[in-house]
């Protein structure tokens, strides 16, 4: 496989282009890298909030979501209420004191998306987004048979 696209796959120089910039944040909230993966989650998946959502990220595992979720519940960034038709599901959602850590949060998000994608055109990007998902169904299509 061409070095480029392995690294790229494997995705480790944007892992630590990410660290790096949500490391100031973790120090200053006192939150693991985790924490902020679900609150961005959250933020943008507000009818899927359960933990079973977050599990079919593919991240992290059920007790990692668990301790985050309790870690943030304490800190007062997410409240969990049990869903009203099934008592087995539990819906967490930002509170009004995550609002601040998730605008800075999106702010890094899109700092480093304009990295990345810095000299891109339109359709590159394009072009991009249409090959990743191809990538994606051939690899779901491998894994589910």
């Amino acid at each position: 496989m061409d070095g480029s696209i392995e690294r790229l796959l494997y995705g480790r120089k944007f892992q630590q282009l990410v660290v790096k910039e949500e490391e100031e944040l973790m120090d200053k909230y006192q939150l693991q890298r985790i924490d902020l993966k679900i609150l961005l989650f959250l933020s943008a998946n507000k009818d899927r909030n359960t933990s079973r959502d977050i599990l079919n990220m593919g991240i992290f595992s059920r007790g990692h979501i668990s301790q985050s979720l309790k870690r943030l519940g304490e800190k007062g960034y997410v409240s969990a209420e049990n869903d009203a038709d099934d008592r087995r599901f539990v819906h967490n959602y930002l509170t009004d004191q995550s609002k601040e850590l998730v605008q800075e949060l999106d702010r890094i998000s899109g700092k480093v998306f304009q990295t990345v994608f810095a000299g891109f055109t339109d359709e590159e990007f394009s072009q991009l987004r249409h090959l990743a998902e191809k990538m994606e169904h051939n690899i779901q299509t491998q894994l589910e048979s």
